[in-house]
């Protein structure tokens, strides 16, 4: 569990908030998503390749990614940074993938994941905050 920790966060200045928020918000929102499609995609897969132990993967992934999403919303909360109850951003992720089978629920989750080293080292380098800095050094683990 990626520790929420803020002893050492300042206050983001309002132009780095402004920078931040529309991206941060997209981003906690769809990690925070249950996986309930891909879960069953990841059952049926299982099922089928005679590999049990991929749908218990599959949802340990799906419970770091709300670790994830948790730490973000704690992080939004802490700034003062409204949560968003939908996200466009989301909603396309959500229509590629769902329903088609394992192999699109897993192609664009590792895309997101590709996407997602890049961004949070560009949310490190755009703003003061060090919060940033434990997310990658966690990932990187």
């Amino acid at each position: 569990m990626l520790a929420v920790d803020f002893s050492q966060e300042g206050t983001l200045t309002e132009s780095e908030k402004a920078l931040l928020y529309p991206s941060i918000a997209d981003f906690q929102r769809g990690e925070a998503s249950e996986g309930k499609h891909l879960l069953a995609a990841s059952k049926r897969f299982a099922r089928t390749a005679g590999q049990p132990a991929y749908a218990d993967t599959i949802k340990l992934f799906i419970e770091e990614e709300n670790q994830h999403s948790a730490y973000l919303k704690e992080f939004m909360q802490f700034h003062g940074m409204q949560l968003k109850k939908n996200s466009v951003l989301d909603g396309v992720f959500r229509l590629v993938r769902k329903g088609k089978g394992i192999h699109p629920e897993v192609a664009v989750l590792v895309s997101a994941e590709i996407i997602a080293i890049c961004y949070y080292a560009a949310l490190r380098n755009a703003s003061s905050s060090p919060s940033f800095e434990i997310y990658l050094r966690e990932d990187s683990a």
